[in-house]
């Protein structure tokens, strides 16, 4: 169980092996995943803003994802509490997703084909709904386990 004390009496400064390129490696790890996501589960949408969706919007689409990753990924870098729950990063990555996928879904920004998948009772693509979550995390976790490594050789 997650106690309050343990949050907010962890350090709040970020470990040696988190600096700038530490967030810059997450937002990388971030971007090179959604590109290949956002490629792989475009055919399940028909538009986007009414055009046809181009390689163009999908980098911008991998770009914002990533930006919204590393974002999410700063309290589990800066803070000890966090990150010692940093698994904590694919639940919110889904429920944020949510959030999107209903705000776009309803102010008609994009729009999906009869073959995507629906999360029931939400009525939301199952693709975009499992991208945030899992993939901060696996950047998370990559960037994380790379700085441990790179403290030990050093």
């Amino acid at each position: 169980m997650i106690r309050y004390d343990d949050l907010m009496t962890a350090t709040s400064r970020p470990t040696p092996a988190f600096g700038p390129q530490g967030i810059f490696l997450i937002f990388l790890f971030a971007l090179i995943f959604n590109a290949i996501w956002e490629n792989l589960h475009a055919p399940l949408y028909i538009s986007y803003r009414g055009q046809t969706i181009t390689e163009l919007i999908l980098l911008r689409a991998a770009v914002v994802d990533a930006g919204m990753i590393t974002l999410l990924a700063l309290p589990f870098i800066y803070n000890a509490g966090f990150r010692r729950r940093s698994w904590l990063i694919i639940p919110l990555g889904i429920l944020i997703a949510v959030f999107l996928e209903l705000y776009a879904l309803n102010s008609a920004r994009w729009a999906y084909t009869s073959d995507m998948p629906l999360v029931p009772f939400l009525a939301v693509g199952l693709t975009p709904t499992l991208q945030l979550g899992p993939l901060g995390y696996l950047a998370f976790w990559i960037v994380e386990n790379l700085m441990k490594r790179d403290a030990r050789i050093g």
